[in-house]
């Protein structure tokens, strides 16, 4: 019962997201990786399954960097020039430089 619960909470969760995603973004890349953890998610029972939902994410997060990162508007904290791969410098020097409170 508890699975079942969560589950169905998971499942609600990446409905949203995937709502907000295919608003915001043109992101083909990301709308597929995140319809791919959903379809995985729901059928995942092995260690293995959520493993691969792991490395999708981690896709997504890639994809989603690529999307909102300018490198003209958003440098990186430390001068480094984010690889193309590096989610989380793009996504951290998107959000210090959209959420800053400045211009």
């Amino acid at each position: 019962m508890r699975d079942e619960c969560r589950q169905s909470r998971s499942r609600r969760y990446w409905d949203n997201v995937a709502d907000i995603t295919k608003a915001e973004t043109d992101g083909s890349r990301l709308n597929h990786a995140i319809e791919q953890m959903t379809v995985r998610l729901a059928a995942a029972q092995f260690e293995e399954d959520f493993q691969s939902i792991g490395l999708v994410a981690r896709e997504a997060f890639i994809s989603l960097g690529q999307a909102v990162h300018d490198p003209a508007r958003h440098p990186s904290e430390d001068s480094v020039t984010p690889s193309e791969a590096d989610a989380k410098r793009m996504l951290t020097a998107y959000v210090a430089a959209e959420l800053s409170g400045g211009q």
